[in-house]
């Protein structure tokens, strides 16, 4: 139930905000439809998350629009923290391969990370950067998430994905050390690896690799 409390908070503010944004437009508004959308995804993402955490959801549509997925995120989150002075910039191909890894599984774990992005940095340009890549003869999809908040100091790396474990231990920052422990488990018990590149004082790259059959072409940078 604790996990399901830390990810739930994310899909409930967007709805939150999507709902009150609908409120204020006039039925002919032609954003009207999106955000609508935007809501029955969230809705159904939050229902998919309690089957997960009670142990009753069957697995999702494996690579099923992973290139959308990744832009309705980045709006979403540009829309929930623009007004704070974060800005959020989209690099990902045209088309990704098909990965052996569910929607509902993907989102968790770029929620989290985008989540601490935020949390352990002042508001700036967040960078996610989609790709995919050879590891011997494995071809992965590679996502990553790259802030220029405060960094991790690297004695601490070993220690980051643990359950409950802070890098801030006096409390200045709200969090309960569940979010890159959720990440782990997601991404290495779906076949999938976890990378971090940090300096302290520059910032962070979280990285997480998935399965993948399919190949790909071009990118293109989106800017929100």
């Amino acid at each position: 139930m604790a996990v399901l409390s830390h990810d739930i908070k994310t899909p409930l503010t967007a709805i939150q905000l999507y709902n009150s944004l609908l409120s204020e437009m006039g039925p002919e508004d032609p954003d009207r439809a999106a955000y609508h959308r935007i809501i029955d995804d969230q809705v159904a993402w939050l229902a998919h998350m309690a089957d997960t955490v009670l142990g009753g959801a069957k697995q999702g549509n494996p690579g099923a629009g992973l290139t959308e997925l990744l832009k309705n995120t980045a709006c979403v989150y540009h829309r929930l923290h623009a007004g704070r002075g974060y800005s959020f910039v989209l690099e990902v191909p045209d088309h990704l391969a098909a990965v052996t890894v569910d929607r509902c599984a993907i989102e968790r774990v770029l929620n989290n990370l985008l989540d601490n992005a935020i949390k352990y940095s002042i508001p700036h340009t967040i960078r996610i950067r989609a790709s995919e890549e050879y590891r011997g003869l494995e071809r992965f999809v590679a996502i990553e998430v790259t802030d220029r908040g405060r960094g991790i100091d690297r004695r601490f790396l070993g220690r980051i994905f643990e359950p409950q474990y802070r890098v801030d231990p006096n409390g200045e920052i709200a969090g309960s050390g569940l979010g890159l422990a959720i990440v782990r488990d997601i991404v290495e018990t779906r076949g999938g690896r976890l990378e971090v590149a940090t300096a302290l004082g520059e910032g962070s790259t979280f990285r997480f690799l998935l399965p993948t059959a399919f190949q790909t072409q071009h990118n293109h940078a989106f800017a929100l």
